[in-house]
């Protein structure tokens, strides 16, 4: 195994250092022609907006490429004839793919830092040194991100499928946080802080999302910087529920993961993808939630959410002719949800 591991290592060197020089140059990129500008404040800061959202684009990219071998017949069949177990090789892909995330995050980091803090004077140098514990924080977000798209992408039986899987079940639960917040709205359920504050004014719905850890980091050391000069940053009971939620199922996901491929089937590769983390479950889900958002605000959002979610099911099918079962079912949720899109203004 660690024969294996260090041949999947020496295989991923090249992706990573190239990932490595591509994260490094937008950053440095972004930190050189912004650090002039950022003078809202009273004194130049780091741009720790960029790299959260590399750190965040990373962890997902890098999972996705390390377990496509996943979506290929080929491929598959090669590493379930290998004398390793599948489940041996698939934790050294994850390890491995561990390695190539930080190593690559790391130089990004602290190059785009330093070359930052060059352009910066000794008393501004000082007011930026919250970006040290910021690197160390960003640690486990990213790995709960990774986890959530390793397992979320191996639930798919084709490339383009898992890379729908990601996106769709990603966001799922911060869509359902909205509609949730629109069915108390129209309960007229309030609820505020200490200060009176009304949690729902401040309610973002990216805290329910795989992001919502990255979010709130970046909020609170954006804040640790800026607390000399007023600037307040909110984070609600809304978003300690969202971030939670989060946590907890980045732990179910990494352990789920490999139980799920335990029972993996090779002659399941490239054939329609029934899981119900993808497709099956997301097509009706987002036609509900989008129906709700925007049958209100124009004809024109309706028919292009309908229309969307007939194309997305016929990616699913791959044929147009989808089946009345799986067409009614979207039909109900949609008409569901512009039924009470017209129902909260009632």
């Amino acid at each position: 195994m660690k024969k294996y591991f260090v041949y999947e290592l020496k295989k991923s060197l090249f992706v990573m250092c190239a990932l490595a020089v591509i994260a490094t140059a937008v950053y440095v990129i972004s930190v050189i022609t912004q650090v002039a500008d950022m003078l809202d404040f009273g004194y130049r800061h780091l741009n720790i907006a960029a790299i959260v959202v590399m750190g965040g684009v990373i962890s997902v990219i890098v999972p996705i490429w390390k377990l496509s071998y996943l979506m290929k017949k080929r491929s598959v069949d090669l590493y379930y004839s290998m004398p390793l177990s599948h489940t041996r090789i698939l934790a050294v892909k994850l390890l491995v793919g561990l390695v190539v995330l930080f190593a690559s995050f790391t130089v990004a980091y602290w190059i785009g830092c330093f070359t930052a803090m060059g352009a910066l004077s000794r008393t501004e140098q000082l007011k930026n040194v919250s970006f040290i514990p910021l690197y160390f924080s960003l640690f486990v977000p990213m790995t709960i991100i990774y986890a959530l798209t390793a397992f979320i992408f191996t639930r798919a039986n084709r490339f383009i499928d898992g890379i729908m899987f990601v996106f769709m079940t990603g966001f799922s639960l911060g869509m359902i946080a909205d509609v949730v917040i629109i069915f108390m709205r129209m309960a007229h359920v309030q609820f505020y802080d200490s200060n009176y504050h009304d949690y729902f004014y401040s309610f973002s719905s990216i805290n329910f999302t795989p992001l919502g850890a990255l979010n709130l980091i970046s909020s609170y050391f954006s804040g640790n910087m800026f607390k000399n000069v007023s600037t307040t940053i909110g984070v609600t009971a809304f978003d300690w529920v969202g971030l939670s939620l989060v946590c907890a199922l980045g732990v179910a996901a990494g352990v789920g993961l490999f139980f799920a491929q335990r029972k993996a089937k090779a002659e399941n590769c490239e054939q329609i993808s029934e899981s119900f983390f993808g497709y099956k479950v997301m097509i009706p889900l987002y036609a509900f939630c989008f129906a709700i958002t925007s049958a209100r605000a124009s004809y024109v959002l309706v028919a292009l959410v309908a229309a969307a979610a007939y194309a997305v099911s016929v990616l699913y099918k791959r044929t147009p002719k989808i089946g009345w079962k799986f067409a009614l079912i979207v039909g109900v949720a949609f008409l569901a949800g512009v039924g009470l899109s017209f129902l909260q203004y009632a």
